[in-house]
């Protein structure tokens, strides 16, 4: 085993190889749920020298799967002994839907507005501020997780008072720059 997949094993707590010789990336997503369907395939398809994969154990549940070898794990959780859950994500690919199947997975908030559909926006949030970048046009609902007050920092007349979600109409590649007050 190279140093680099021992590792690996040891961080993850998986049995992690290396292919032998350079190896087609992609994936297919094995499992249902809102983001993704069983079957959905998923990476850019492209020669990777190393490439790493998951090899089969009892203990630990394939969310995905190699396109070209499907008994080869690409994208795997397992939980601990001491309690927590490892996930490891061999591919070299993430896309939003498989970040937002494995956000749910662990059971971590994820706050779209099923009305509206699901947008894959680029997001920041770190206090006071929020910055959202629509990919297409739509309706956002947005949690705050506390009652604020609102301002975007790049139109004065946009704002809300005293609110713990709001609802933005975005066009596609609007942007967002929002202030969080008290």
């Amino acid at each position: 085993m190279a140093p680099d997949v021992e590792n690996i094993s040891a961080t993850t707590g998986m049995d992690v190889a290396a292919f032998p010789e350079p190896t087609q990336s992609g994936s297919k997503y094995v499992l249902s749920g809102q983001y993704m369907k069983a079957g959905e395939n998923f990476g850019n398809q492209e020669l990777w020298s190393p490439l790493f994969y998951i090899q089969r154990n009892e203990s630990v549940d394939f969310l995905a799967t190699y396109t070209a070898d499907g008994e080869k794990g690409s994208v795997a959780i397992v939980t601990l002994p001491e309690g927590w859950t490892s996930l490891y994500m061999a591919d070299p690919e993430i896309t939003p839907a498989l970040l937002s199947t494995i956000v749910q997975l662990l059971e971590q908030p994820i706050y779209p507005n099923p009305e509206e559909g699901i947008f894959y926006d680029a997001f920041f949030a770190r206090e006071p501020l929020i910055a959202l970048h629509a990919s297409r046009p739509g309706k956002r609902s947005l949690f705050l997780g506390r009652f604020c007050d609102v301002e975007d920092q790049l139109d004065p007349n946009i704002g809300w008072f005293g609110k713990e979600t709001i609802l933005m109409s975005l066009g596609t590649g609007e942007t967002r720059l929002l202030s969080l007050g008290e």
